[in-house]
């Protein structure tokens, strides 16, 4: 089976994604991308193509040849207006070239999200993040048959419940940005430690805010008490991370992170009603994690965690089985799949 990606770029966490499922699957698989490569793998078992872009109004035109959509079993591509090209030769080629979309579902404009619907409907479907995303377009119009979900997620190789391990500190790892609220975790931290709390707190990223942090950190005297390091993807290194974390804190925007959390049996804490990612239907107040509503109970709830560690451990443990039984990368892989032999069923 010969299937074609239409994507803005290729992420290091998505290069394996795309490698399971080519490989498990024995499909001729061909991603094209609009950026340089951003992929480390060596071998991967998809061919990756780089189609140059143009940028304009902040639209991306990939400039793809109207060949590369035919003589394929189906097209699958972001439904993102930022990126329009593959959402036109959806319309142009229906006939001749089968598409699926993939993406986050609807948006905030809601022209947009009109648009996606029309888009959709005339399409093979599309695979959403989680099933909130297809409640949300099946409610409003979507034919339910062209709705498939595959839980976002990343590959964790060395994914292990660390629930009862020993704990010593607080953990955050992702960007270094405005939108991660992490002045509200620092802050969250100092008056943790003022009362008496005993566990450091360990940041992990890169992002444009990190001297601002930095800086805050110092003129709260937390310095003996907080690390901040540079971002990583080593497997073995995030792993022995995690498992000396209480919690995984990421008190605004939440996204992969939270994957990470529980595929090494950690609890998340986080604020409720920020713009979080599809990840944050899996977290599942006091079962797997902690949605907390404002600073005053991130305080009360670090001390919980350092605290009870009965229920600590009833936490991690069930995070843990979140990420085993719902959001590991071998569940998204089948589940795509899945929706692939579905998409291609609708002639």
């Amino acid at each position: 089976m010969k299937v074609n990606f239409f994507q803005p770029d290729i992420r290091p966490y998505r290069g394996s994604f795309f490698h399971k499922l080519s490989k498990l699957h024995n499909l001729d698989c061909t991603i094209y991308h609009g950026k340089p490569i951003n992929d480390p793998m060596v071998t991967p078992a998809y061919q990756a193509v780089h189609l140059p872009s143009r940028k304009l109004l902040n639209i991306n035109f990939q400039f793809t040849p109207p060949a590369l959509y035919a003589n394929v079993d189906l097209n699958i591509a972001g439904l993102d207006f930022h990126w329009p090209e593959p959402l036109i030769a959806s319309l142009l080629f229906r006939k001749s070239a089968p598409f699926l979309f993939w993406g986050h579902g609807f948006g905030r404009s809601s022209i947009a999200n009109k648009l996606k619907i029309k888009l959709i409907n005339r399409s093979r479907g599309i695979i959403l993040y989680s099933p909130s995303q297809a409640a949300k377009l099946k409610s409003n119009g979507v034919c339910a048959s062209k709705i498939f979900v595959a839980q976002n997620s990343i590959d964790v190789p060395n994914f292990e419940n660390y629930s009862s391990a020993t704990k010593d500190r607080f953990l955050y790892v992702g960007r270094l940005q405005e939108r991660k609220r992490l002045h509200v975790l620092i802050d969250a931290f100092h008056k943790y430690r003022c009362q008496g709390g005993s566990f450091t707190l360990t940041i992990l990223g890169d992002g444009n805010i990190s001297e601002q942090l930095s800086a805050h950190v110092e003129r709260l005297g937390l310095e003996p008490y907080t690390k901040f390091q540079r971002g990583t993807a080593c497997h073995t290194y995030l792993a022995s991370l995690f498992s000396k974390a209480a919690a995984y804190v990421s008190p605004g925007d939440i996204g992969l992170g939270l994957i990470h959390a529980l595929a090494y049996g950690v609890p998340t804490v986080t604020l409720a009603g920020m713009h979080h990612g599809p990840e944050i239907s899996l977290l599942q107040h006091n079962h797997n994690g902690l949605l907390v509503t404002s600073e005053e109970q991130l305080v009360t709830s670090l001390h919980t965690l350092e605290n009870d560690e009965t229920y600590r451990k009833r936490l991690g443990n069930a995070a843990f089985l979140t990420y085993s039984n719902e959001a590991s990368s071998d569940i998204m892989v089948a589940s795509f799949w899945k929706a692939i032999t579905s998409a291609l069923s609708k002639r």
